[in-house]
């Protein structure tokens, strides 16, 4: 089955919390350094680190936002929305001990809050402890029946143990409480796909009709016309997706070269795409390895040889590109032997 597309660890959105919200309006329009010069002189402001903090985060200086929200926290902890900030920061470290035990405080601070709940349960499936993610979800969905994350993190816990049926039950009330929820379509796609079901086709349009921007929708949607075959339809969608949306998937130019390779004998046309992919992705040994595989067809042993080399030396493993190369050896080989 293809990869889930979906992101464990939230985004951070900023928060609007303070005492003063004049006062909060001016520090908002201050550097990091003017913050810092406020902080020598009044150093337990817990506002202050906070909107420092988020400086930080803003500009990817995760170790120096968690630092921050760490002792403005620590100033006041009554802040919910400042100890969920901590424990996500806690996650994208990669600390998920500290982020449970800081999103327990949150929930002392309110033991109903849906959203704190359902970290903690996002928290749990990430840690792959299935029975307590189960259990702060359905506690949030007791509070809030119509929490269509909910649902589809449910579905995912799903997943995981293996229980397909209610994994699709689960995303198929997500959809229902949210008729908009982009990311419960395209699971629901792949679902269908790994079932050769061609309704994912109509998931993946619907994903399209809400966001027609969403590169995995459009590219989803080729795949799946691809794996049935109908290449002009994939060749299109993968051509709208770099066209269009992002130039820069390098999978879709790929695909398009593999479809070029195995299913017509355009074999210039397949290395031109698989030349593409290579130069958004030096390291896209699959790339290599097609193109090597279209120049052996070629009878161009040399520069096939070359190219299986560099996907062995990006991926040892991986063998199509093992087996082609010890093709393209003896070939080599009989050619030097006949000189």
């Amino acid at each position: 089955m293809k990869a889930i597309f979906f992101l464990i660890i939230p985004i951070l959105i900023l928060s609007s919390c303070g005492n003063n919200s004049k006062t909060k309006d001016d520090i908002s329009k201050m550097s990091i350094s003017e913050i810092s010069i406020l902080l020598k002189t009044d150093s337990t402001n817990a506002q202050l680190y906070q909107i420092r903090a988020e400086r930080f985060y803003k500009l990817n200086q995760l170790d120096s936002a968690l630092a921050d929200y760490k002792i403005a926290v620590k100033y006041d902890g009554n802040q919910l929305d400042w100890l969920t900030k901590l424990s996500d920061l806690y996650l994208f470290k990669g600390q998920s001990e500290k982020a449970r035990q800081t999103l327990d405080e949150a929930l002392k601070l309110n033991p109903n809050n849906t959203e704190t709940l359902l970290k903690m349960g996002m928290l749990y499936l990430l840690i792959e402890d299935h029975l307590k993610s189960f259990e702060y979800i359905n506690q949030a969905l007791s509070i809030d029946p119509n929490m269509e994350k909910a649902y589809f993190y449910k579905s995912m816990n799903y997943i995981e143990v293996g229980d397909t049926t209610r994994a699709i039950d689960e995303l198929l009330k997500a959809v229902e409480k949210n008729p908009e929820y982009i990311d419960a379509y395209i699971q629901l796609g792949l679902f269908s796909d790994a079932i050769n079901d061609t309704i994912a086709r109509v998931y993946y349009k619907n994903a399209i009709k809400i966001d027609s921007t969403n590169a995995f929708a459009h590219y989803d949607l080729a795949l799946h016309y691809q794996h049935q075959e109908e290449f002009n339809k994939a060749i299109r969608q993968y051509l709208y997706l770099t066209e269009h949306i992002d130039s820069t998937f390098s999978t879709a130019y790929h695909n398009i070269g593999y479809i070029y390779l195995i299913y017509s004998d355009d074999l210039d046309t397949a290395i031109s795409y698989f030349n593409k992919a290579i130069e958004i992705d030096y390291n896209y040994a699959e790339a290599y390895a097609n193109k090597a595989y279209a120049l052996e067809l070629q009878k161009k042993y040399k520069a096939s040889y070359v190219e299986y080399q560099t996907a062995i030396k990006l991926n040892p493993d991986l063998s199509i590109a093992l087996k082609g190369a010890k093709r393209v050896a003896k070939q080599l080989n009989l050619k030097l032997d006949n000189n």
